[in-house]
């Protein structure tokens, strides 16, 4: 006859198995067993309970690079993302580094597995070449993503100079911009305005390509005044609108007349 050790009775080695008459050892164990794997369930699914959910924002791609032709007001790209985690997930911002960029979202907040897209609309305006813009994506949980926008925009013209200045010992006389639109471009020149009217300035055609144009730029009697110059030009059948910023300036200093500057002249022959 088997009986119960004192060691059973107090809990150690078969402590879950209380051995009654007739029962077998191996009887005992697989008991035992038992009552472990479920004490072992219960521990897992208390961590379980106790670790907290997550969301998490899986981006299609970080970077994404758009061609914007001489003849576009605009350009468009997308960056598409799932919520990866197993909580709900709240865009709270989407901040770009360039008043340019317009970034536009659908909605905020996107369910565990829920795809989105951040749209972005981009406006070159006087932007040739490579531009480089980061969009930064903000989250309820503090958390920040960085996206790259980066926009290759032909070039449309060219100009000899975008800057303009007289000094202080300089006759205010008119001083000249010239520019040309790239070839096989249909574009024209539509407006030049000073956004200070104290600067007068006018433009014409140069030969007959109707690609070359001339601005004249006149300047005030004023030392130190500043204008910033619009030039806008008409491009492609649809008549899209691209405007440029150029610049020109007086300085400080004794202003000479015209005739002032002439006799200087003279005098040092």
């Amino acid at each position: 006859m088997l009986r119960a050790s004192p060691e059973v009775h107090r809990g150690a080695g078969l402590r879950a198995c209380d051995v009654r008459r007739g029962a077998s050892l191996r009887a005992c164990d697989v008991q035992n067993r038992r009552h472990g794997g479920l004490r072992h369930a219960l521990v897992a699914l208390a961590l379980a309970l106790a670790v907290p959910g997550f969301a998490e924002l899986k981006w299609d791609s970080r970077e994404v690079v758009i061609k914007v032709r001489a003849t576009d007001s605009a350009g468009h790209a997308s960056y598409g993302f799932v919520n990866t985690g197993d909580q709900p997930i709240t865009i709270t911002d989407v901040r770009p580094g360039c008043g340019c960029t317009v970034p536009a979202l659908a909605k905020n907040t996107y369910a565990p597995g829920e795809r989105g897209e951040i749209t972005i609309e981009f406006h070159p305006g006087s932007r040739e070449g490579v531009s480089r813009i980061p969009i930064t994506v903000t989250t309820q949980d503090a958390a920040t993503t960085t996206l790259q926008f980066v926009a290759d925009i032909e070039t449309l013209l060219t100009f000899d100079t975008r800057f303009v200045y007289w000094k202080g010992s300089e006759a205010r006389t008119p001083k000249r911009m010239h520019l040309t639109f790239s070839e096989g471009q249909a574009a024209t020149l539509a407006e030049v305005k000073s956004n200070n009217p104290q600067f007068t300035t006018t433009f014409h055609p140069v030969g007959d390509t109707g690609r070359e144009f001339e601005i004249e730029v006149a300047p005030p009697t004023e030392a130190n005044n500043y204008t910033a110059i619009t030039v806008r030009a008409v491009v492609g059948a649809e008549k899209a609108e691209r405007d440029f910023t150029v610049v020109a300036r007086t300085m400080d200093g004794v202003v000479a007349t015209q005739d002032q500057s002439s006799q200087l002249k003279a005098g040092k022959k």
